[in-house]
């Protein structure tokens, strides 16, 4: 009895240590999967800290609960403002942001993230999002539209501004045969905030929204055109302006050669810029290596400018049909090369490709002429006689005693070639 009593015992102890056994292998590969799922990104696990702790002298084994780490997320806001003033009941609406995107298809609601409305003090909150770029599209209750490209990062708070006011354009497209751009899609940019509509059946287009002052210049642009930018100009509070786009009698083309004043070619790659009156619709084109340029334009009158809509003027014509004209570079034109002869910088594509420089006439005032950059060379256009001084940065004139190259333009100098160079400051 005694020997079957004591076996009886042996096996109840065995079997306590084999459970307390299991229930610590258990816990122990519980812990490890759940690390591993973590470290490995698996679907639905939270990249938290697992920590088993080893087992107590009562043969319990502890895990420690699962702690989300909660993410910083930005707090997007946007202000909606109507002639200046908050503007309560606004819809705004957030969409991803892509390049072929634009502004233009974020009327789309199965691509929407999230929309509110304003409250009294013109402020949609649009809660924690994620460092991205978005789409935000507000609506005032009269309809008006203005929507903004918005850049977050990780802040504590992102606040933006969607100004609406009183002011509008309106006019008629023309594509370059002529006939009424149905469809055609009209941009409007005031600052940061673009607002976008499209012409009906019969070329007519009406944006609205825009707001005015001197503090609020408008570039206008018919986007499906070659030939449809406008220049900045200002609008007043309330005013609807006219601003056509293209022209009922087709179109016009100019070509020829821009020409230095020896009559040699101005070698590109740069762009010329053709412009009107500041609401006329401009267009822009490239000039190839020979000096060469074609552009095809509405009827009017242009004048064509260097690298920007208000570069260096370098000749005007009526266009009104097909017009062969060159182009002439006014004055003086200083080029140049600059040769890299420092240490430090590999020469395969050294300095010389972005120094910056600067030119200013021999008693310090500064030069505002027309600087054209090509890789290593450089041409000032525009300049009249008298002496001037040439300086580079952050690589300075090599051989000088302060990095500054003097010379001097002559009367009756067309051109002046320089050969600088550059070395380790």
């Amino acid at each position: 009895m005694d020997r079957m009593r004591r076996g009886l015992v042996l096996v109840g102890v065995l079997a306590l240590v084999i459970a307390s056994f299991a229930r610590r292998e258990t816990a122990r590969t519980d812990a490890r999967a759940a690390e591993v799922a973590v470290r490995a990104g698996a679907p639905g696990s939270t990249p938290i800290a697992l920590e088993a702790t080893e087992p107590t002298p009562s043969d319990r084994t502890e895990v420690s609960a699962p702690v989300e780490v909660a993410p910083d997320l930005p707090r997007l806001e946007v202000l909606v403002t109507f002639a200046d003033a908050p503007l309560a009941g606004a819809s705004v609406a957030l969409f991803p942001f892509g390049e072929s995107q634009g502004f233009l298809t974020a009327d789309d609601a199965s691509a929407r993230i999230v929309e509110e409305r304003t409250g009294p003090d013109g402020i949609a909150h649009l809660g924690d999002r994620v460092a991205a770029t978005y789409l935000v599209l507000a609506t005032a209750p009269g309809g008006e539209q203005a929507r903004a490209r918005i850049v977050v990062a990780p802040a504590a708070r992102v606040r933006t501004t969607l100004a609406l006011g009183t002011a509008a354009l309106e006019g008629t497209v023309h594509d370059l045969d002529g006939r009424p751009f149905a469809g055609a899609r009209v941009l409007a940019r005031q600052g940061d905030v673009w607002f976008v509509t499209a012409a009906d059946a019969s070329g007519w287009y009406r944006l609205g929204g825009l707001t005015g002052g001197s503090a609020r210049s408008v570039r206008a642009l018919a986007l499906d055109l070659a030939a449809g930018e406008t220049l900045p100009f200002e609008l007043a509070s309330g005013e609807t302006r006219r601003v056509d786009f293209g022209s009922p009698n087709g179109r016009a083309r100019w070509s020829g050669v821009v020409r230095l004043p020896s009559g040699a070619p101005l070698a590109g790659p740069f762009r010329l810029y053709f412009t009107g009156s500041p609401e006329a619709a401009i267009g822009n084109t490239p000039v190839d290596a020979a000096g060469h340029f074609d552009v095809v334009l509405p009827p009017g009158r242009y004048v064509a400018r260097f690298e920007t809509p208000a570069g260096l003027a370098l000749g005007s014509a009526d266009l009104a049909g097909a017009l062969v004209q060159d182009l002439a570079v006014p004055r003086v034109v200083v080029r140049g090369r600059l040769r890299y002869v420092g240490t430090k910088h590999p020469l395969a594509k050294g300095p010389e490709h972005d120094v910056a420089l600067a030119l200013a006439k021999s008693d310090g005032t500064p030069v505002t002429g027309t600087l054209l950059r090509s890789d290593a060379r450089f041409a000032f256009l525009g300049l009249e006689p008298g002496s001037y001084a040439l300086t580079t940065s952050p690589w300075t004139i090599a051989a000088t005693a302060d990095g500054t190259q003097p010379f001097e333009i002559g009367a009756g100098t067309d051109e002046l070639e320089l050969d600088l160079a550059i070395t380790d400051p």
